[in-house]
């Protein structure tokens, strides 16, 4: 583990000229898309539910990870992303991408998992369960390795009674699920 990005949508050729898929597999090499900008992907769809994948080809399951995804929402269900543990191709966890009408930024962090494990996918959905259109722009997905076991060992400690205090205001906390959670703070 360098620290250095593991995968960056923005050096893979193959992110802007990708291709959808039905949804019927979980991690399809087969995809496609009418939709590019030439800088976002742009998914729409009304009365069904069309999918994206990326594979990495080393994301083992031992280390953390950081991702980052850009995303907007502009109608309908907001983009759903799931983490994909390859060893059994099933996600193991998912959630949907912020409804915001301008490009956002999703931080979450991946504890390590088996130590043998395959690596992960990432899988994202763009679904329409009606005749309303839903549309969502995926504009970058960044992972990097986290020490994740070092960074959950630190602790700070107060030196002077004087040290000046900063307080965070938390807008929002979800937690999905037990080892995920999405915090949003006051800019």
């Amino acid at each position: 583990m360098t620290g250095e990005l593991t995968y960056d949508s923005g050096s893979d050729p193959n992110f802007l000229a990708h291709t959808e898929h039905d949804c019927t597999r979980t991690l399809s090499t087969k995809q496609r898309t009418v939709g590019d900008t030439g800088e976002v992907l742009e998914f729409n769809n009304v009365n069904n539910e069309r999918c994206f994948d990326i594979l990495p080809i080393d994301l083992p399951q031992k280390y953390g990870y950081l991702i980052e995804i850009q995303s907007k929402h502009i109608s309908g269900k907001p983009l759903q992303f799931a983490l994909v543990n390859k060893m059994v191709e099933k996600t193991d966890f998912e959630l949907p991408l912020p409804t915001n009408p301008s490009f956002q930024t999703t931080y979450l962090v991946i504890p390590p998992g088996q130590p043998d494990g395959l690596g992960y996918g990432l899988h994202f959905s763009n679904i329409s369960t009606t005749q309303y259109l839903s549309i969502n722009r995926l504009r970058s997905v960044k992972v990097t390795p986290l020490p994740y076991t070092y960074l959950t060992t630190l602790h700070t400690q107060q030196t002077s009674e004087r040290a000046q205090q900063k307080q965070m205001e938390v807008l929002h906390t979800t937690n999905a699920f037990p080892s995920i959670y999405t915090v949003t703070l006051t800019p």
